[in-house]
């Protein structure tokens, strides 16, 4: 670009809320990136992580480890608390969506959806990354399934 052509670091991350120190956007233009100063601001802002601290059943604090540049990881995080793990990730994304996020509601030809659902669905992501731990998945197994025969 002109602007590496001028000495110029430069990522454009497709959403913002997308940048990691070392990489951004989401499958299929995955970027990979090595540039320290971008880095170093990545670590404090771009794709939203949290810490969550749990009782019982519920969210007892969240905490923002990097938070979207526009402030929405910290939003979501204040509204969590007193959530039911199983609903953490869902209730993440519908205080996502009713923040002011700075990401498209347009179709996105690349990623077949909107920025804003992409965006959401990262910050989605890292409160179930979080909260997995401390829940258990059940799996049903339907009787009848032709797996089932001579048991």
């Amino acid at each position: 670009t002109w602007l590496e052509e001028m000495g110029v670091d430069s990522l454009f991350p497709k959403p913002f809320c997308s940048l990691t120190e070392t990489q951004c956007n989401r499958s299929p233009l995955v970027k990979t990136y090595d540039i320290p100063l971008i880095a170093r601001f990545a670590h404090h802002f771009g794709r939203p992580t949290f810490e969550v601290a749990v009782e019982g059943d519920r969210i007892a604090q969240v905490r923002v480890v990097r938070d979207a540049a526009c402030g929405c990881a910290r939003h979501v995080s204040r509204g969590l608390a007193g959530e039911r793990l199983e609903d953490a990730a869902e209730q993440a994304g519908m205080l996502h969506h009713h923040y002011p996020c700075l990401a498209s509601m347009n179709q996105d030809g690349d990623y077949s959806d909107t920025l804003m659902h992409v965006s959401g669905n990262f910050l989605k992501d890292a409160i179930q990354e979080e909260v997995s731990s401390y829940t258990t998945i059940t799996y049903l197994r339907p009787h009848g399934r032709s797996d089932d025969e001579g048991e």
